[in-house]
């Protein structure tokens, strides 16, 4: 397990062999996870202490706390879309990681990057019968994507931690671009093969302007081209809004009113840390004010090493 992998050799990286990794990294590092829920937590700002109530009931009090939750709580559903399809009718990305239970059955997934792609994959391969992907530009392009330049902006956190916020808005818009060109516009090649089926139809350059039920199990959408399609579950792959107000354990605990927040996300310091000494935040919580790059798992590393100095100090 202490042998590197060529992922040349093990292309796409597979969920076995990744829970392979995670097993050999937590006993690498001696960590013992909880698998338990925070309920809430409440700030004691005269004691500079947090307490976390677990579902199991137990509490921990530390002084610090790293909140990385991802992106499970900021999941997108566009409003115009939610209020013509039934709620029973749809699946987010993020709620559905296994498609068997779609099998024989027709679907609209609504999005065109990463995400929709696999879904259809997904989707075909677990035996569903029809696969429609509607979104509303061109067909992205199945290519490598280049992150050879991101290791070295990364970096940078860890000898300049502010320079980042440091840069104008527009080198920053610049700069946020470039990374999403490179994580949006871009997708994985060996989709290719396993998207070029009969039963899945991609639908570029359109939008769903109505629906209509057709019985019990299906609905009837009409695109903007006036094309119609009928299915029985659609899939959003819409992507994520970043609104710390709505991760469930600081809605009932003491800290959203205590909380710095500027369009949903927190404000961090160079630390990437909180108005709240001792409150750490990470993860597509921290891009507004580090970038694109928090978005992704290629900043773990360099956001333990901010966070983990801050804590030395």
């Amino acid at each position: 397990a202490d042998n590197q992998l060529d992922l040349s050799e093990n292309y796409p990286v597979s969920k076995k062999l990744y829970l392979k990794y995670t097993d050999w990294f937590i006993k690498k590092l001696n960590i013992v996870p909880k698998e338990l829920m925070i309920e809430k937590i409440d700030y004691c700002s005269e004691k500079k202490e947090f307490t976390s109530y677990l579902d199991n009931g137990d509490q921990i009090v530390s002084k610090n706390i790293v909140v990385a939750v991802g992106f499970k709580y900021f999941k997108y559903v566009p409003s115009e879309l939610a209020e013509i399809i039934s709620e029973d009718k749809f699946t987010h990305t993020c709620d559905i990681a296994d498609f068997s239970n779609l099998a024989g059955k027709s679907c609209l997934i609504i999005g065109g990057r990463m995400s929709a792609f696999e879904s259809a994959v997904l989707l075909n391969e677990s035996g569903a019968e029809k696969v429609f992907v509607s979104y509303r530009h061109d067909t992205p392009d199945f290519i490598d994507s280049d992150w050879t330049w991101v290791n070295d902006y990364l970096d940078r956190f860890i000898s300049e931690p502010s320079w980042y916020k440091d840069l104008s808005d527009q080198v920053r818009e610049e700069l946020n671009h470039d990374f999403y060109k490179e994580g949006r516009l871009k997708m994985e090649p060996w989709l290719i093969s396993r998207l070029d089926k009969d039963n899945i139809k991609l639908l570029p350059n359109t939008k769903i302007v109505e629906s209509n039920i057709v019985n019990d199990n299906k609905t009837e959408f009409v695109l903007d081209n006036n094309e119609k399609i009928v299915v029985d579950h659609v899939v959003f792959a819409t992507g994520y809004k970043v609104d710390v107000n709505k991760i469930p354990f600081l809605q009932k605990g003491n800290m959203l009113n205590q909380l710095n927040v500027v369009n949903g996300f927190p404000k961090l310091d160079i630390n990437l840390q909180t108005n709240i000494p001792g409150l750490y935040m990470t993860s597509i919580s921290a891009t507004q004010d580090f970038g694109s790059f928090f978005g992704f798992t290629v900043s773990c590393n360099t956001s333990s090493k901010i966070i983990g100095r801050a804590l030395n100090n």
